[in-house]
């Protein structure tokens, strides 16, 4: 009888002791979180009492959906971007203006306002375009290099390609048009959050940091000069390193060759970025098996 009370008491023992040992670990997980919290948090936010911090948390949140075109006012938002993107057009060469009325034209069929997403496939494209897959290829290109479409999920195995549209860079870009549709129109929009440039800011000029955010004119004359705003487009600080510099030399069948300002230069590019360059030419032209770096003559 005493053996068996004894392991009774040994279990129990044991029993608190775990228990004990998870408390510890409990205390420790909360101290340790709310620690690495707390040295994230700026010093004038720890200032602020928790009800005050939880207010401004809530209304960052309310500002960030406010700007979604859905809601009440969801028609009046999609119809404004679509009538900023078509006055935008009219202003343009004709090669952009075809380029806008083509994205016009996915937005108003296949785009998903709600989730921020364009997932339709380029056979599909190229039927609604009444073009080849081909130029489908190069005017997604064309869009993503104007930072206007964002992949949102690569495309593979039979999936397509998922895109976001930029809302907030395409507001950007047509702002100098909003007055030719009238002020209504212009309050509007900066109503609804696109705030237009403060072009009196005073700006301390970096030579680095103003060239790697000098975007190239997107030149489709070339499958190089398309492919490079690509890059630019996905890292410009990458591009203005090591791509802005690398000039398009010639096309030998399947293999396109590009020269570098120096030997350096093109070791590094055709060592590091050799995939990230073929990657964005393919994008452009599937024919393309290799990019092949030089170094001047």
């Amino acid at each position: 009888m005493k053996d068996i009370q004894i392991v009774l008491a040994l279990d129990r023992i044991e029993e608190l002791i775990a228990n004990r040992e998870r408390m510890r670990k409990n205390a420790e997980k909360v101290l340790f979180g709310e620690s690495s919290r707390l040295e994230q948090t700026s010093p004038s936010e720890l200032r602020q009492t928790p009800q005050r911090r939880q207010s401004r948390t809530l209304q960052g949140k309310r500002s960030m959906l406010s700007r979604k075109p859905v809601g009440q006012q969801a028609s009046v938002i999609k119809y404004d971007v679509l009538t900023a993107v078509g006055t935008f057009a009219l202003s343009q060469p004709k090669g952009k203006q075809v380029l806008c009325l083509r994205l016009m034209t996915l937005i108003t069929a296949r785009y998903n306002w709600a989730r921020n997403e364009l997932a339709v496939g380029q056979r599909e494209i190229a039927r609604m375009w009444n073009v080849d897959e081909r130029t489908v290829k190069r005017e997604i290109a064309k869009l993503r290099a104007m930072s206007w479409l964002i992949v949102k999920r690569q495309g593979a195995r039979g999936r397509v390609t998922q895109y976001a549209l930029a809302l907030e860079q395409i507001l950007k870009d047509t702002q100098p048009v909003w007055s030719a549709v009238g002020p209504d129109f212009e309050q509007r929009l900066i109503g609804q959050g696109a705030r237009p440039e403060n072009t009196s800011a005073k700006v301390v000029p970096l030579h680095n940091a103003q060239r790697s955010s000098l975007a190239p004119e997107v030149d489709d004359s070339s499958e190089w000069g398309l492919a490079r705003s690509l890059i630019h487009a996905e890292d410009p600080a990458r591009f203005a390193t090591w791509i802005a510099t690398l000039t398009r030399q010639e096309r030998r069948g399947r293999r396109l060759y590009l020269t570098a300002p120096s030997r350096f230069h093109a070791h590094y590019v055709a060592t590091h970025l050799n995939a990230l360059c073929l990657s964005a030419v393919r994008q452009v032209d599937p024919g393309i098996d290799a990019v092949i770096v030089m170094e001047p003559t």
